[in-house]
Order: structure tokens, then C-alpha cells, then sequence
């Protein structure tokens, strides 16, 4: 039985109910304690399958819009990365794991979306706000946790979509689970679309992406514990104007878990060549090793090994690093407070030793609860920070086009505060906070000699920037839940400045309302997105709004289908840069279960 339920169970079994509403409980992927939104005042959204499925969302990027102050940098679909933004924070500084596994491209640190297929995924859960203690480098300004399906029960699932664009998605798994605790989970899917030309200055092609994977899980219990091992692989390509990206992804794992103690290995590799840039190859591969000790009921201790390998890469230099992380979390209650710490302490052979800690403090009854979350965030350099990158694969760093090894890197160093309230009136919830953070020391590399994106790059190697990068902003969360509909309305504002000099390429604004009504069978669900204007690196953005539909109902016990329209008033809804963003686009699927 996995530990981190057991948790949940005693930590439930102490906490006294004060709301007609159960309180959420928090996964194993982002706490460890087992606890539920009631006891850490952290901002912990969590998107079940139930929830995207429902919202009609057809790709990793619509489910990851469903959270509040979520946005991209480039319009998101399967056919471009969709590099998340969110609270101020950029892509590098948000970390995405997929079973607990750190997601990266091999090149900048950061993980390309469009090679996630959203059909094997149970539930997705994001941290808005430092999670560094947590979870490590890259947690600056939040983590997305990404879980795979599990067997929960003994069933088979076919599903079947088709949509605009010549969309065409299928998944057949089996789940399986014997009285004896033995499980089986297989899941076989793919997914293509003819796409459209996300470029309209390009040649008038159709940028399509093709995609098909596998999944198996197996487990079996001992009295001592349950032990499962993993293998989950896919492969695919996306389209783009004149070039092709081709992607390929592999993950083995193996778990135990005991009432006390959980260990996990996994090896992932992830590949990505660019066909239309010097025939590039992006590799990384992963070994990791984590294993985590419960204390007591609400305290656990972990060790966590990292080694990563980017050697068949063309950018890398036949580099490696290994992390080595030392981390604890800890709920501390009493009759008036939750207190929740965690800390980490971590060495890595690339970049030194450093500590982080974070704490939560909150007021124990949930009805009106202020709250202050405060501690301090690290991020370490990436691989092209500290190793270069060779742009016209030439086996060397000294062209005009390439990025040169850093040299004097140290890790980016942050200090983050949010203090708010939170209100649980039975079916009235609502959560408002204002947050600010710095960070110290901001990685940063150029290119040599060049000018690029309007920026002219100069030196012989890019080192660290002597100054200070600030975010700063405020959050309100209203959700209420009547008897036959759900309604929430979320207002995120957020401006960030780097040496006093503002940084406009995120919205200031983020407006995002959701509804959700039930009509004996028939479920009917739209959301309104809207951001303000922002410049990009290149261009300029306008305020745009954005609104979603879909309906779902079961036809037999064992059939369901829906129906979703993306993007349903504005054909193309935003204009950057000579790229359009996904155009409206109609989705009907069917489930069926036998």
C-alpha cells in the first residue's frame, strides 16, 4: 500500500471537519505528507482526468490553461513547444516532472510540451509559487507534476477522437487488479493531424505533428510492501513551416513501497533532432534514484541522487553532471495554526552546494484563514549556460552564431514572500494573496559578436549578471459550488522588472472564468481566457480573450461521448510575430468501456 495514503489517512484522522465541502487531498507527486489544501497554504492546483476530459481538452496545453495566471510564451498547439509562463515566472524557472522524473530538452533547461501525449495522463497538478525546497532547481516560480495512469480497477477503455484539421486521435489500455494486490496496466495510443500553417509569412503548408506511444505498468504485492515496475515510450514528430522536429522518449522505472518507506529508480532518455537546424540532436538522459522515509504520520526524510548525461548531444561537449540532494518536509499543527517546512540541501559537481527552505504558516480553521508563505529558491545553470552551444554544429564555440561556455556560473538565488487569506464557506471558497520575489545573480548567455532579436551580444564568454530580477503581483481565486453547477473566477496580475528595467513579454494580466453545469446526464462546461498585452522578444501582442466549449454524457453505463469547440468565436484569435495561434477547432470523442 503506498506510504504516502497511509499519511493522508492519519493526517485525515487528526484534522477536525469544518466545511460541508471535503477538503482536497494533495497526491504523493506534490506532497509527500499526503496533505490536502487545508493544511499548506501553498497555491496547489490539481486538474484530475475527470476534470480535462470534461473541459474537452485535447493536448497537455489545454489542460494546463484550465489553472489560473497560466499562460504561453508562443501560441500553444502540438505544432510549437508552449513554453509555460505563469506568476512572472519564465519558462526556465518552472519545473515540469513527469512521475517524479525532472522533464528537460537537453538544450535550455526547459522542456518542449508538444512531445506530451495527454492520453496516459491521470492527473496534473501545478504549484504557482517557489517550490524549490521541494523539489529543486528549476521550482523558482512553481512545478507542474505530471502522473501517469495507473491500474485502479479491472477494466478495458477504448477511445476515439476526431476533430478539425484532420485530427484523429485512438487509446486502447487494460487495467487489471487481482484480489491478491497484483496489478496490470497496458496502454497503446497515437495521435496524428494534417495541422495548419502556424506561420502565415511561410511557405502555405500544413504543420501537422504525428505522435504514438506506449505504456505498461505492472505490480505485485508482498507483505512487506508493493513493488511496480514501469516502461513508458513514445515517438513522434511536429511540423513547422519548412523543418520537422523528431522526438523520442523512453522512461523504466521501479518502485517499493512499504507504511514507512518509499524507494524509486528510473532511467528516461529523451530525444529530440531538429531536421530544418543543422540537423541537430538534443539528447538527455536521466538516472535517478530517490528514496523517502516516514518519521512520523506528519514528517518525512529523503535522499535523492541525480545523474544526467548529455554526451550525444551537438551542444553539450560530451558533458555530464550529478546532483545529490538531502530533503525533509514536516507538518507541524496546533490548536490554532498549520506550520508546514520543508527544506533541501543539495551539492552537484557542476555548480557547488547550496540550502533552500520554505515555510507555510496558516490558520487552522479553514473558514477564514490568513496565510504567509515565505523561503528562498534556487536554479542552477543549464546545460547551454555552462557548457555552450555549437549553433552551426561545426564541433566548435567561436562562431558569431554560437553561444560560448560560461565561465564564473553560480546558481540563480531567490527570496520569495506571499500573504493572503483564504475563505471556505461550505460551497464559497476563495483565496486572495500578494506575492513578490527577487532573484540574485540572473544566469544569463549571449552570443558572441551578433545581434540577435534587436540585442547586439558581444565578450568571449557569458557569465553571471550582476544584478536583481523582481516579480511582483497579486492573486484572487473565487470558486463557488452550487447543486448542479460550479462556478470559479480567477484574476491573476503580474509585473516583472530586471535591473529596473521592466519586462513586458509577460501578460500583466490573466482573467480566466470557468463554469461547469450538470444536467442529469448531460455535462456542459465553457471557460473565458483573457490575457492583456505583452512585447515579446520580437513583437508585439495584443490583448486577447479566448473562449472554450464543451459537453459530455454517457450514452449507455459502458459509452461517452463529447463534443468540444476550442477557440469558439475568433478564428484567429492572436497575431505574433507572423504566427497564429490555434484556430478554432471542433473535437468529437467516444469512450467506451467493456
Amino acid at each position: 500500500m503506498n506510504h504516502s495514503l497511509i499519511a493522508a489517512a492519519l493526517v485525515a484522522a487528526s484534522t477536525p471537519v469544518f466545511a460541508e465541502i471535503d477538503p482536497i487531498v494533495i497526491t504523493y507527486e506534490s506532497s509527500r505528507l499526503g496533505l490536502n489544501d487545508r493544511q499548506t497554504a501553498q497555491s496547489i492546483d490539481v486538474i484530475t482526468r475527470e476534470k480535462f476530459e470534461k473541459a474537452g481538452a485535447t493536448s497537455l496545453q489545454q489542460a494546463l490553461l484550465l489553472v489560473p495566471g497560466l499562460s504561453f510564451a508562443l501560441p500553444s498547439s502540438r505544432n510549437n513547444k508552449g513554453d509555460i509562463r505563469f506568476n512572472g515566472a519564465h519558462q526556465k524557472q518552472i519545473l515540469v516532472m513527469v512521475d517524479g522524473v525532472p522533464q528537460t530538452d537537453g538544450r535550455n533547461g526547459y522542456p518542449d510540451m508538444a512531445v506530451f501525449n495527454l492520453s496516459n495522463v491521470e492527473s496534473i497538478e501545478v504549484i504557482r509559487g517557489n517550490a524549490s525546497a521541494q523539489f529543486g532547481s528549476g521550482a523558482v516560480g512553481g512545478v507542474v507534476l505530471i502522473k501517469t495512469l495507473d491500474a485502479t480497477s479491472t477494466t478495458t477503455e477504448l477511445s476515439m477522437s476526431l476533430g478539425s484539421f484532420g485530427t484523429q486521435s485512438a487509446r486502447l489500455f487494460k487495467s487489471s487488479v487481482k484480489e491478491s494486490g497484483d496489478t496490470l496496466f497496458v496502454s497503446i495510443s497515437g495521435e496524428r493531424s494534417d495541422g495548419f500553417d502556424v506561420k502565415t509569412t511561410g511557405n502555405g503548408d500544413a504543420d501537422g505533428y504525428k505522435d504514438r506511444g506506449a505504456v505498461m505498468k505492472l505490480g505485485t504485492a508482498f507483505d512487506s510492501g508493493y513493488l511496480q515496475l514501469g516502461l513508458s515510450a513514445n515517438q513522434g514528430e511536429t511540423e513547422y513551416d519548412d523543418g520537422e522536429n523528431e522526438f523520442k522518449n523512453t522512461v523504466v522505472s521501479a518502485s517499493f513501497d512499504t507504511s514507512a518507506w518509499r524507494a524509486t529508480h528510473s532511467f528516461s532518455s529523451s530525444l529530440k533532432k531538429a531536421v530544418d537546424n543543422n540537423s541537430q540532436t538534443y539528447r538527455l538522459k536521466q538516472h535517478q534514484t530517490e528514496a523517502v522515509y516516514n518519521v512520523a504520520a506528519n514528517q518525512i526524510i529523503g535522499v535523492n541522487v541525480l545523474f544526467e548525461d548529455t554526451k550525444d548531444s551537438t551542444l553539450s561537449n560530451d558533458k555530464t553532471s550529478r546532483t545529490s540532494a538531502l530533503f525533509g518536509e514536516s507538518l507541524f499543527q496546533t490548536d490554532a495554526v498549520n506550520i508546514h517546512v520543508a527544506g533541501r540541501a543539495v551539492t552537484s559537481n557542476s555548480w557547488g552546494q547550496y540550502q533552500v527552505g520554505t515555510v507555510s504558516i496558516s490558520r487552522r480553521d479553514g473558514r477564514f484563514s490568513p496565510f504567509i508563505n515565505f523561503g528562498n529558491s534556487f536554479r542552477a545553470p543549464t546545460a547551454v549556460d555552462v557548457y555552450g552551444y555549437d549553433g552551426n554544429a561545426d564541433s566548435d564555440l567561436l562562431d558569431a552564431v554560437d553561444i560560448p561556455a560560461a565561465a564564473d556560473l553560480s546558481p540563480e538565488k531567490g527570496k520569495d514572500l506571499e500573504a493572503g487569506v483564504k475563505i471556505d464557506n461550505g460551497n464559497f471558497q476563495a483565496r486572495f494573496s500578494l506575492r513578490g520575489s527577487r532573484l540574485n545573480n540572473a544566469i544569463s548567455s549571449g552570443y558572441t559578436g551578433s545581434t540577435f532579436g534587436g540585442v547586439t551580444y558581444s565578450g568571449a564568454a557569458a557569465t553571471n549578471v550582476d544584478g536583481t530580477t523582481e516579480i511582483y503581483g497579486f492573486n484572487a481565486d473565487l470558486t463557488h459550488r452550487g447543486d448542479f453547477a460550479t462556478n470559479r473566477l480567477s484574476v491573476t496580475r503580474s509585473v516583472r522588472t530586471e535591473n529596473n528595467t521592466a519586462k513586458t513579454f509577460f501578460p500583466e494580466y490573466t482573467v480566466l472564468a470557468q463554469t461547469q453545469f450538470s444536467l442529469q446526464d448531460l455535462s456542459l462546461n465553457g471557460s473565458l481566457r483573457h490575457e492583456s498585452k505583452r512585447t515579446q522578444a520580437y513583437s508585439k501582442v495584443d490583448t486577447f480573450t479566448v473562449a472554450d466549449f464543451s459537453a459530455s454524457k454517457p450514452i449507455t453505463s459502458d459509452v461517452d461521448i463529447s463534443l468540444s469547440i476550442t477557440n469558439a468565436f475568433d478564428r484567429e484569435y492572436l497575431y505574433d510575430n507572423s504566427f497564429n495561434a490555434p484556430r478554432r477547432a471542433t473535437t468529437l470523442a467516444a469512450k467506451v468501456r467493456f
